[in-house]
């Protein structure tokens, strides 16, 4: 069930979602910034639902062969990328279709984010000691792999500023920091024990790290 609210204290049921994907489980919302009328969820069974009306009405599409959508991320109003388990995935039409540009398909993949239609990058493994970070700067056709040594620390959010610039991700117990667009990356704070993070939020200097345990 997804909901809405005009002022963060009242909250009403869409329901205009298309009947085929009203009763999915969803994991991420995305409204551009420039334009808050644009609108995407996505979550299991390769679901993403999108809007072009601020959420009154809602349509969808299915990527086959997928089950979960982790994170989802439009870097323009046609261009956007989703991410989970299974992969990465990019439409140049909004979210109409998708096709896969996963880097590697024998590993597992959490959250993505692109600073524009180009640039970003998306995040892999951590459980068993080593981080992957993705990065690619021409829409997906090709990536570069940064990798980290960090004990047990699942990796699965981040932000990139700057193409060239600063950038935070968050894996279990810990903050890394980007200084060069995401070409590499190093542990720059503590956010608590090592069990798993699912996001992180930033603002001026704190930090939000959710985790479960």
């Amino acid at each position: 069930t997804i909901f809405s609210s005009s002022n963060a204290q009242y909250w009403k049921e869409l329901r205009s979602i298309p009947p085929a994907y009203i009763n999915n489980y969803w994991l991420d919302v995305y409204f551009h910034p420039s334009n808050s009328n644009y609108g995407w969820v996505c979550g299991f069974q390769g679901m993403i639902i999108r809007t072009t009306d601020g959420g009154n009405s809602w349509s969808g599409s299915q990527i086959a062969g997928v089950n979960h959508l982790e994170h989802v991320n439009f870097p323009s109003l046609t261009v956007g990328y989703t991410s989970g388990p299974d992969g990465i995935y990019k439409s140049t039409n909004g979210g109409q279709s998708w096709v896969d540009v996963t880097p590697n398909n024998f590993i597992s993949y959490w959250g993505c984010y692109f600073v524009d239609e180009n640039v970003g990058l998306v995040l892999a493994e951590g459980c068993n000691d080593q981080q992957r970070f993705y990065r690619t700067s021409d829409g997906g056709q090709t990536w570069t792999l940064f990798t980290g040594t960090e004990p047990a620390s699942g990796l699965t959010d981040l932000i990139l500023y700057d193409a060239n610039g600063l950038g935070f991700a968050a894996s279990s117990c810990r903050i890394w920091r980007t200084l060069d667009g995401g070409t590499t990356w190093s542990v720059f704070s503590s956010s608590g024990t090592k069990v798993w993070n699912e996001e992180k939020k930033k603002k001026n200097s704190s930090f939000l790290v959710p985790y479960a345990g």
